[in-house]
């Protein structure tokens, strides 16, 4: 009879004695999709996003340069390091966060200062000064780049050794190389 008696589902008439009216209005229901980013990246759209009944939102996930995504929660359960992520047919409110870790830095491989050696000395090579700054190192590998053929002692340690060749009167120079290889894989 024209007076809201509000967003009711049913409606009854009671002793009704003349014509009356009635009429009904819908309106679309909506959600939020709450979204948010740990530091070194970021989600768009971000913060409460409102969407609509049976609709569908993507979010897209960018980590800062230096970092990657490191995992996507959807509603407290994790969807993997996705990029983006898109809610279809939406009929409830969602949340979504993305997390962010650092890229792995490669290894850092010192084969130690020159050394001036006597003929027949044992001479130690030592990678020690090696170092990796988020993941440690997992392995070293040394090899001999120039001069008389020696043989390494333990050339996948972090220290090998050998004998110093017999060499002319002027000397000679040995150049060894040590490549360090990370627990990600990363070898300088």
């Amino acid at each position: 009879d024209g007076s809201s008696v509000g967003a009711v589902s049913s409606y009854t008439f009671a002793s009704i004695t003349a014509n009356r009216a009635i009429s009904a209005s819908f309106a679309v229901s909506s959600y939020t999709i709450t979204a948010s980013s740990g530091s070194n990246g970021a989600i768009s759209p971000s913060g409460s996003v409102s969407v609509t009944h049976g609709s569908s939102r993507t979010f897209t996930i960018t980590p800062n340069t230096g970092y990657h995504i490191g995992n996507v929660l959807v509603d407290g359960s994790s969807v993997g390091a996705v990029s983006s992520y898109t809610f279809t047919s939406i009929t409830a409110n969602h949340t979504i966060s993305a997390g962010f870790e650092a890229d792995n830095q490669p290894p850092i491989a010192n084969a130690g200062p020159d050394q001036l050696v006597d003929e027949k000395s044992i001479v130690t090579l030592s990678g020690s000064n090696s170092t990796d700054p988020d993941d440690g190192i997992a392995g070293f590998s040394w090899i001999q780049t120039q001069g008389t053929p020696v043989a390494l002692s333990n050339p996948n340690e972090e220290e090998t050794t050998f004998t110093a060749p017999d060499v002319l009167p002027a000397g000679e120079a040995l150049v060894f190389q040590v490549t360090v290889e990370d627990y990600s894989g990363v070898q300088t």
